[in-house]
C-alpha cells in the first residue's frame, strides 16, 4: 500500500486479489454544525446518527479493472447494494477511524 499526501489530502493505492488497482483519496470533512440544515445536523435530526461529528472522513475510491475501466466500489461509507450513505462508517476524523476505514476498504476489495 502506497500512501502519498496530495495538497490537503491523502492518496492511498494498492492492487487487490483480482488486479484491480485501487486508488483512494481521503480528506478530512468539516461540518458546519452552526447551520442547522447542514447535512450533519439534518442526519441528527433524522436520527442517522446519535449525535453531530464537526470533521468526519470522506473516501473517494477509483478501481480500475484489467482493461482499464473505472468504477466506484468498495466504499465502506457507501451500501453497495443501494448505493446509500452507510452511517454506521461514518466517523469522527481520528487516526485511529481512519486505519479502521482503509482496513475495511481493502477487505472489501479483495473479499
Amino acid at each position: 500500500m502506497k500512501i502519498k499526501k496530495i495538497h490537503n489530502k491523502l492518496e492511498i493505492k494498492f492492487n487487490n486479489n483480482k488486479n484491480e488497482k485501487i486508488i483512494i483519496h481521503v480528506k478530512i470533512q468539516q461540518h458546519d454544525l452552526t447551520y442547522k440544515n447542514s447535512l450533519m445536523n439534518l442526519w441528527v435530526k433524522n436520527k442517522y446518527i446519535n449525535q453531530a461529528i464537526p470533521k468526519t472522513w470522506h473516501l473517494e475510491l477509483y478501481v480500475y479493472n484489467k482493461k482499464g475501466n473505472c468504477y466506484n466500489k468498495y466504499n465502506p461509507c457507501i451500501q453497495q447494494k443501494t448505493n446509500k450513505i452507510n452511517f454506521d462508517h461514518i466517523l469522527p476524523a481520528t487516526f485511529g477511524n481512519l486505519k479502521l476505514l482503509l482496513k475495511k476498504c481493502k477487505e472489501m476489495a479483495n473479499a
